[in-house]
């Protein structure tokens, strides 16, 4: 991708997201990870309800909101969400109930500043735990699960 190949929509209020109107943010990134750290910032200053952010071919590749951040890598939708709602996840799939989010792969940052993951696309609650959110996250993405150091 070449310059400014990501933009922004935003929400400032839950009526103007319930009714779809949204305002386009006024910067453009050249990547995805500067997109996702302004903007992280800015949801998180309270300038906003809801952020998501589009490649250059208007494709979603990020959400944000009170519930979770998500993010939409080629077919995989990876929720980061709080301690509460993961710990929450885990209890509706232990007792066999509807869990309080839809998505099969989810992390949360622990309040010591390690990462936990959830694996549930075979059903079976995959739990792992990281030192930094960049390797959580490749082992959601699959790289290479064997490879990476637990």
């Amino acid at each position: 991708m070449t310059c400014n190949d990501y933009y922004a929509k935003i929400w400032t209020t839950e009526y103007n997201r319930d009714q779809g109107i949204a305002d386009k943010y006024y910067n453009s990134f050249n990547n995805l990870k500067d997109a996702i750290e302004e903007l992280r910032e800015f949801f998180d200053d309270g300038n906003c309800v809801c952020v998501e952010i589009y490649d250059s071919n208007d494709k979603l590749q990020y959400s944000c909101d009170k519930e979770s951040e998500e993010f939409y890598a080629g077919t995989y939708n990876i929720a980061k969400v709080n301690e509460k709602l993961l710990a929450q996840y885990i209890g509706c799939w232990i007792h066999q109930k509807e869990p309080p989010i839809k998505n099969r792969l989810l992390y949360c940052e622990n309040s010591d500043g390690t990462f936990t993951t959830i694996d549930n696309r075979s059903g079976y609650c995959f739990v792992e735990d990281f030192a930094d959110e960049e390797t959580a996250f490749m082992w959601l993405l699959d790289y290479e699960k064997e490879e990476i150091e637990l």
